[in-house]
Formats: structure tokens, C-alpha cells, sequence
């Protein structure tokens, strides 16, 4: 995979196949018509492989046919924490509360999860949301078990900091049967909802006093349940 500056191709349909080839002793990216050309740089590059692109926020994501978003292509857009099986969007974490409501969001299968991606994480990075995804190439841990369904996190500072949404999201958050995640609320589609420790294992009881976060539970007794109309 590799970035060009997305005003090279702002005459290119998304989706137009494109084609590599030598020319001299440079690589060149090229339209079937001959009518657009792009150098490239990179010693994995292949004379005479077919590229397709896509547009990732501002950036544009050529890649080769039939290949998926690699892991280090969603670290470079993404730029913040990484581990083995998380990448989170660059981010302050300290300004987020103790505790408070984490969103997560499910998908299909891996090309499902893929298109997700590709749709919701410009917007939340753009709206300063705090997030992380799972690694495309750890999909399959997440799957089944206590962690099934968890491949995007979202970190809400309050419950309604998704209100301005566009509609065109929205609905594809509301899509209906992707992997179940366990133990937390169903908001619908695929947003789940559970409340829990933003930072270290306890949150702050009633009276605001330290107790354990514990897991498998939607949300402790003194924390009402939150609905689908909180968040949008």
C-alpha cells in the first residue's frame, strides 16, 4: 500500500483500475487511457501488478486488487498508540473522565469490518473522538469469546457526543447482523455499550468511591442504562 497526494487524482473515478509500468528507470502509475500518470517510489513495487484506490480521509489508499487495509496502513493514518492488537487514533486519554460509557461497534466479517473503517474513521477523526480498532490481521480473536464483536471502541466524554452524526453513518451503524458482543447493552445495529474504567480496573461508585469495574456486566446499579436516543 502507499499514499499520493489525493489532488494528483481528482479527475479519477474511485474505484479505476490502474495499471504499473516501467518507463526508463522509473515506475509509473497509469489509467488504462494513457490520459493520467503518477511516479512511484518503492523497492515492493511491481512492474505490470493492477491497482485500484480508494479514498481514506484526505489521504488516498492505492493498493493492489483483491487486497484488504493492512494493519500499518490504519497505524499510519491513524498515528497514536499501538499493541498487539489494538491501534488507537492519536489522542489525549487524560481527558477523557475516570469512567464512563464505551461503545463498541460490530461488524459481519473481515470485508465488512474493512468498509466500516473505511466510512467511520475519518469522521470520528475529524470530530476528535477518541477510538481504537482492532488490527485488521487479529481479526480472527475477536470473533467469538468475551471479546467477540469489539473491533471498533469508542470512547465517549459524554453520551451524547455523537448528536451530529451524519445520517449516512448513522445508518450504516444501524445495520443489523454482525457478530453479537456479550455481556453489554444492544443500542441497535452495531453498537454495543457497556460502562467501564477509562483508565486503570476501578471506577467511582455513587458516592464517589473507588470500586472494581467488573466485566460482563452492561453497566453497575447506580448508572442508568443508555438507549440508541442518548447517543444520536
Amino acid at each position: 500500500m502507499f499514499y499520493v497526494n489525493s489532488s494528483n487524482i481528482k479527475n479519477l473515478p474511485e474505484g479505476a483500475v490502474l495499471n504499473i509500468f516501467k518507463k526508463g528507470s522509473n515506475l509509473l502509475l497509469q489509467d488504462h487511457f494513457g490520459s493520467w500518470e503518477q511516479e512511484l517510489k518503492g523497492s515492493w513495487i511491481q512492474e505490470g501488478r493492477e491497482i485500484t484506490f480508494k479514498r481514506f480521509g484526505r489521504k488516498v489508499i492505492f493498493r493492489q486488487i483483491d487486497t484488504w487495509l493492512q494493519d500499518f496502513d490504519i497505524t499510519d493514518y491513524l498515528q497514536g498508540c499501538q499493541s498487539s492488537y489494538f491501534i488507537q487514533v492519536k489522542g489525549d486519554i487524560k481527558s477523557l473522565p475516570a469512567a464512563g460509557w464505551k461503545l463498541h461497534i460490530s461488524a459481519k466479517n473481515l470485508a465488512d469490518y474493512i468498509s466500516l473503517m473505511e466510512i467511520l474513521l475519518p469522521w470520528m477523526k475529524a470530530n476528535n473522538i477518541l477510538f481504537k480498532v482492532v488490527r485488521p490481521s487479529t481479526w480472527a480473536s475477536f470473533t467469538e469469546g468475551v471479546q467477540a464483536g469489539k473491533f471498533i471502541t469508542v470512547y465517549l466524554n459524554s453520551a451524547h457526543q455523537l448528536m451530529n452524526i451524519p445520517s449516512e453513518i448513522k445508518s450504516i451503524l444501524m445495520e443489523e447482523n454482525n457478530i453479537t458482543v456479550p455481556g453489554e447493552l444492544h443500542l441497535g445495529g452495531r453498537i454495543y455499550a457497556r460502562y467501564g474504567a477509562f483508565k486503570g480496573k476501578t471506577i467511582p461508585d455513587q458516592f464517589g468511591n473507588p470500586v472494581a469495574d467488573i466485566r460482563g456486566i452492561a453497566h453497575p446499579a447506580w448508572i442508568a442504562p443508555l438507549s440508541v436516543e442518548d447517543v444520536f
